[in-house]
């Protein structure tokens, strides 16, 4: 039996959902081979859409977005689709389509075929009101080869090299196995908008050796009413959408099908054209030309749209013979028509173009990854600035009596160990600071993340020094949720992260934001020495008298480490050389300085070296770029992917040897750390798959306003 999973996207659909979800629950499939999963995914619609959708709720499964973001793009949506999905084959579409009654059967009846790895279908001319609508409609007749060619075929690399044609995979109609779409990790993000996420998806598969078969008799009817303004909209994505594509290397598609296919004119006409009618328009404001000149620009314009004319009607007609009577009578168009969508559809193009030009020249659409290859780490001039301030070394230098002007906001994220966190605390309250330093420039925010455990005595005792913030969640919602917490109720502007674990030496404060002091666009790394409860004894005395002697960062892994061979089974990206040695991540990057442009050392790149149990950075920085990603659960791999925004961003990361704090592990649990280790592995795929978005950088307080919205009624302000 094939199972299979059918996963429709809508955002604002009212106009044709429930025609979709009509011909969705009324398909015809042999249920004794067939065995259907249907979902919808709702990216953020508007009340009446969702007024709507529930009326299906006992026979499609229904998803909704997280309350955290605003909207879901196409690809997210998708994403989150298969995520919750059982099916071995995933089919796709949107909710402004209607699908015929053997939709389903047939797809499935293809992947009979074993080496076919995707399927797609074709569609109907678009359906519906509105000038943009008719555009569409005609430019697809006219121009997608998926209407003309009329028998299945078969996209592969071997076809192409053979000059076979490609046809565009569109993702309101096609279907693919869902072990090659894992593989694959699903749609690429980095797509915001409806344009592009389809197309990339197909030059992957192609890319890896998959077959894709088109299969044009597999057809739905898009119902798409739009006006002219959102067809231009539209093709502002189409220009964002080919960059993207094109920045990609040994990409198949390039921007030639979004900009040169299907124009009236040939892309080497219209850039003619375009720069003499600016030549002509300079030399009319020099008066340096004859009006008989200019009736001749004009009458060559003339000649040449008009043969392009007679071109495309003799085109037109000759593609609806070819499709039968019905087509002829209903898609003819006359002359004047016919010009009118000339029109319209150069100018539809031409701000195709422009949207591309304007990508290609500001670089506004870099995927994390690739500003990630493209960022040097080199801070020698920052090192160099901070030794003339105050004549210390930047790695290690320390003065206990500099004048410290900048302030703090200390967040520590609480699980579920009540013994580490008092020991923490007790540690932060014993630092110290140089004469007329006011505490009130320092703040703790104790954020619990839904563990039952009284944490008010603690809080008390820290608020005697410091002001405190106790914060508690109504559930557990993970380490990246709860630290987005407490930047929410930061005021400083400083933002320290400590975990509940971490027992930091009495200058650690002052280490940290003397740096800060000199240094504006930096992340402060600081370093951790693992202890162990079975060989140290916690009682108070005995613990001061340890933190009294500096922690050594020689024991953090960042300084030394063996990459076993076992580990090529997490770090699938990683060289098969990497394994089975032993590297000095610190020494070998000359303190982090060499890391930067993608570099790896080991298993480990530049983010990797960001780690939220001791780091430092100026709070602005990371509201700017929204925080910590709360798709990350639990605790792992949010730290470096916060880590790797803010390096994309330009800002450096420095190692600071003196904030080198104890980490206290509770080692007794195997069954803990085998558990940690396949989450490790999952989440370690999120984040690859996250570097293939592009970096957002939030306007002021407009990733404070979303996170407002999102942790209403969700937690409890216990202690402020």
């Amino acid at each position: 039996m094939i199972k299979v999973s059918v996963i429709i996207i809508s955002y604002n659909n009212l106009h044709c959902l429930k025609k979709n979800l009509d011909s969705l629950t009324n398909q015809t499939y042999d249920h004794n081979d067939i065995k259907v999963e249907s979902m919808i995914v709702d990216s953020g619609s508007k009340t009446d859409s969702l007024r709507a959708l529930q009326k299906y709720k006992d026979r499609i499964k229904i998803i909704l977005k997280p309350q955290f973001l605003s909207r879901l793009s196409p690809a997210e949506a998708r994403n989150m689709g298969v995520r919750n999905s059982t099916g071995d084959i995933l089919i796709f579409s949107d909710a402004d389509c209607i699908l015929p009654p053997a939709w389903i059967q047939d797809i499935a009846e293809c992947f009979k075929n074993p080496e076919i790895d995707c399927v797609m279908g074709s569609r109907e001319p678009d359906k519906g009101q509105g000038l943009g609508t008719i555009i569409r409609r005609f430019s697809f007749i006219l121009y997608s080869n998926k209407f003309s060619i009329q028998e299945s075929t078969i996209i592969n690399q071997k076809n192409l090299d053979k000059g076979e044609p490609l046809i565009l995979l569109s993702g309101n109609n096609f279907a693919i196995k869902k072990k090659i779409w894992l593989k694959l990790g699903g749609m690429k993000t980095i797509f915001k908008n409806p344009a592009g996420e389809d197309v990339m998806l197909e030059n992957d598969l192609i890319k890896n050796s998959y077959t894709i078969l088109f299969n044009p008799f597999i057809k739905i009817i898009h119902f798409h009413p739009i006006s002219l303004v959102n067809l231009f909209k539209k093709c502002i994505y189409g220009g964002e959408a080919s960059y993207v594509i094109s920045r990609y290397p040994d990409s198949l598609i390039s921007y030639k099908y979004f900009i040169e296919r299907g124009h009236l004119l040939s892309f080497g006409t219209f850039i003619f054209i375009i720069l003499f009618i600016i030549f002509a328009t300079s030399m009319i404001v020099l008066d340096k030309i004859s009006f008989l000149f200019i009736l001749f620009i004009l009458f060559l314009l003339t000649s040449t749209v008009t043969f392009r004319l007679i071109k495309l009607k003799k085109k037109l007609s000759a593609i609806l013979i070819t499709k039968g009577k019905q087509y002829e009578t209903k898609y003819s168009l006359s002359t004047f028509q016919l010009s009118y969508f000339g029109l319209i559809h150069f100018i539809a193009k031409t701000i195709t173009l422009i949207s591309f030009l304007r990508c290609y020249l500001f670089d506004g659409l870099s995927t994390l990854d690739l500003l990630l290859k493209n960022k040097s780490n080199d801070y020698t001039r920052e090192a160099r600035r901070f030794h003339k301030k105050t004549g210390l070394d930047l790695l290690r230098g320390h003065d206990k009596n500099v004048r410290i002007t900048t302030s703090c906001s200390i967040i520590i994220p609480f699980c579920n160990n009540y013994f580490f966190l008092k020991k923490s605390l007790r540690a932060l309250c014993n630092q110290i600071f140089p004469v007329n330093f006011k505490l009130s420039k320092i703040e703790i925010i104790i954020i619990n993340d839904g563990s039952p455990i009284c944490l008010e005595k603690l809080v008390t005792q820290a608020a005697k020094v410091y002001s405190t913030t106790y914060l508690k969640l109504k559930k557990n919602y993970g380490a990246a949720t709860a630290r987005n917490l407490g930047l929410l109720y930061a005021k400083n502007e400083v933002v320290f992260f400590l975990d509940e674990d971490m027992v930091v030496p009495n200058d650690f404060i002052v280490s940290h934001l003397l740096r800060h002091i000199f240094l504006k666009d930096c992340i402060i790394v600081g370093f951790r020495q693992n202890i162990s409860l079975r060989n140290l004894n916690l009682r108070t005395n005995r613990l001061d008298k340890i933190i009294a002697v500096t922690p050594n960062y020689k024991n953090d892994f960042r300084y030394k480490r063996f990459v076993p061979q076992e580990w090529s089974g997490i770090y699938r990206n990683v060289p098969v050389d990497n394994f089975n040695k032993e590297y000095y991540p610190l020494i070998n990057s000359r303190f982090f300085r060499d890391y930067g442009k993608g570099k790896l050392i080991g298993v480990w790149d530049l983010p990797s070296m960001f780690l939220s149990c001791n780091v430092s950075v100026r709070r602005r920085h990371i509201t700017e770029l929204g925080g910590f990603d709360m798709r990350f659960k639990n605790c792992g791999m949010e730290d470096v992917h916060l880590g790797a925004k803010l390096i994309a961003k330009g800002l450096y990361l420095i190692p600071n040897l003196h904030a080198t704090a104890y980490h206290l592990v509770d080692v007794d649990s195997n069954s803990k750390q085998r558990t940690s280790i396949a989450d490790y592995e999952r989440k370690l795929d999120l984040y690859y798959n996250l570097r293939n978005e592009a970096l957002i950088i939030f306007k002021r307080n407009q990733w404070l306003k979303q996170m407002r919205n999102y942790f209403a009624n969700k937690f409890d302000v216990i202690y402020s």
